[in-house]
Order: C-alpha cells, then structure tokens, then sequence
C-alpha cells in the first residue's frame, strides 16, 4: 500500500485518541466483521488491518512473517507505544498469558467440563475402571479418554493429576 496525503488524511479521520495519557487511539472506521479488527481500504489495495497501517505510518514495512501485536490487548487501538512486532509464537504466548485462549470450558467444541476431566482422571488412576468404560460413563470415546489421562488435552488443569501410565490394560 502506498501511504500518500490522501491515505493519510483518510486514516487520521477515523481515529479517535483518548484523553487519558496512556489510553488507546481507537479506530472508528470500518471493522473486520471476522476477527473485530479496524478496516482500512483504498481502491488500489486489499482491506487491511487498521493497526498494521498505524505501525508502517509511525515504524516503516513490517518484516515479513512477523505480526503487529497489541500490549492494551484492545483490537481497535492504533497507538504506535501500544503495538508491537512479534512472531507467530510470540501471539500465542500473549494470547495464553492474557487469558484469552479458549481452553477448556471456553473452546466451543469441548466435549467435557473441567470437573469431569478431574474425575475421569482421578477414576482411571485408581485402576477400577478401563477407559472404554468410562468413556461410556460420560458418553465420548476411548481415544479422547487417552487424550485426558496423558494430558494431550486438558493440559491446564492440575488437579487429579497422577501417574500418566496406563495402570491397566483399555
């Protein structure tokens, strides 16, 4: 995208800076409907991320295969100090450590709640039931029972932690 006058005065239009300090400068333009960021367009270019055309305004071309991240943690926010250069991992890292994975309860496509993975831990480990069984005792299958034991998933929750062997034969 070529930033000219026009793109300029365009983009400075559809800001709003806080009074606050430190506080965001929000994008009111158009947004992504898919992902909550701002939008910004001209007829020569793709829509892009209202954010990444406030880093190369302020900082120059973002270097390829690394992502403009937010330290406000806010998708609307164009202030340069609160963006960021980082790697694919790096936005994982920042995504988990603020809490906005969907782990667990939150991922809609969890098949069991957190007190059932500790219970279905805590059973297997007494070497009472098979994974088959249970399994059918909260209705998924045997393969994602093993994924719980050996903590493929549901890796956050410590509790009814045990041995990750197989006590007995499933």
């Amino acid at each position: 995208m070529i930033i000219n006058d026009s793109v300029l005065q365009r983009f400075w239009q559809r800001v709003i800076k806080s009074q606050e300090p430190d506080g965001c400068w929000l994008w009111s333009g158009a947004i992504f409907k898919d992902t909550g960021y701002g939008q910004f367009s001209t007829s020569h270019s793709h829509p892009v991320r209202a954010h990444r055309l406030s880093w190369v305004i302020h900082f120059g071309p973002i270097p390829e295969g690394l992502f403009v991240l937010h330290r406000c943690d806010c998708k609307l926010c164009v202030r340069p100090d609160h963006l960021w250069l980082g790697t694919g991992r790096d936005n994982i890292n920042d995504m988990i450590s603020k809490g906005r994975s969907l782990i667990g309860e939150r991922n809609h496509k969890a098949k069991v709640t957190a007190q059932q993975v500790i219970e279905i831990r805590s059973l297997y480990h007494t070497g009472l039931y098979s994974q088959q069984e249970l399994g059918d005792r909260v209705g998924i299958n045997q393969a994602t029972i093993s994924s719980i034991i050996l903590h493929k998933t549901w890796r956050h929750l410590t509790e009814g932690v045990g041995n990750h062997q197989n006590p007995t034969p499933s």
